[in-house]
């Protein structure tokens, strides 16, 4: 008689990327006992964070943005190209919303405070996992940068409109805030950018699509679920 399988869940495996050792050996034993999350490993700086990842394949990577001698932002390209199913959790002391802003547009998952307690990690983690954002709620924002966060991350929801129509991230922001019945100068005033430049994104967003209007833009916007 075969005993049935346990259905064991498989636990997380999360590399963290930070140059302090004190950081690593306390995540580790923070998730020693674990039943869900198994820190694989810790490395120092961006070239090794690149090889370890081909090596230990995790599932989420806790990075610390201050990475001595990186471009972090073309490390974070390289990364999500060519480990388009990884989870990315910046991991930092900076709390400002412009670096938030600026990570989470180029595609990373999640944004956590170095202060974080157990609890707030494992929400984060498990957030991005299921396909959510993790914005770290003691980040203080104003409602306007807010707004803004929203516009990035549905950018990021309905990515397929971006890749198939080869709209530009900031045509994108323009399109959904059009779309919100938003004026060219409230979206001008919203983005931080002239009327002048939300008139262009929107010719060119009109070229693109083959489109006349904005009446039609609007339109395969709400149809393609860019809203």
């Amino acid at each position: 008689m075969k005993v049935p399988k346990r259905n064991v869940k498989q636990q997380l495996k999360l590399l963290v990327a930070d140059n302090h050792p004190v950081v690593h050996y306390g995540l580790s034993a923070m998730f020693a006992n674990s039943n869900e999350i198994d820190v694989v490993g810790q490395v120092k700086d961006g070239k090794e964070l690149l090889e370890v990842l081909n090596e230990k394949k995790p599932n989420i990577l806790l990075l610390e943005l201050n990475q001595v001698g990186v471009d972090i932002y073309r490390l974070l390209k390289q990364i999500l190209v060519a480990h388009p199913s990884l989870r990315i959790v910046a991991f930092t002391s900076y709390n400002y919303f412009e670096l938030m802003e600026s990570i989470i547009e180029l595609g990373i998952h999640g944004f956590l405070l170095k202060s974080a307690s157990k609890e707030q990690i494992t929400k984060a983690i498990n957030s991005v996992v299921q396909g959510k954002k993790f914005l770290d709620e003691r980040v203080q924002l104003t409602s306007n940068e807010s707004s803004n966060l929203e516009v990035v991350m549905n950018a990021h929801k309905n990515g397929f409109v971006l890749n198939k129509f080869k709209l530009t991230s900031r045509e994108r922001d323009v399109l959904i805030l059009l779309t919100r019945g938003m004026s060219s100068k409230q979206v001008a005033a919203s983005l931080h950018i002239s009327g002048h430049t939300v008139e262009s994104h929107k010719k060119n967003m009109l070229k693109k699509l083959k489109l006349k209007t904005l009446i039609d833009l609007i339109r395969f916007a709400i149809k393609n679920g860019y809203e």
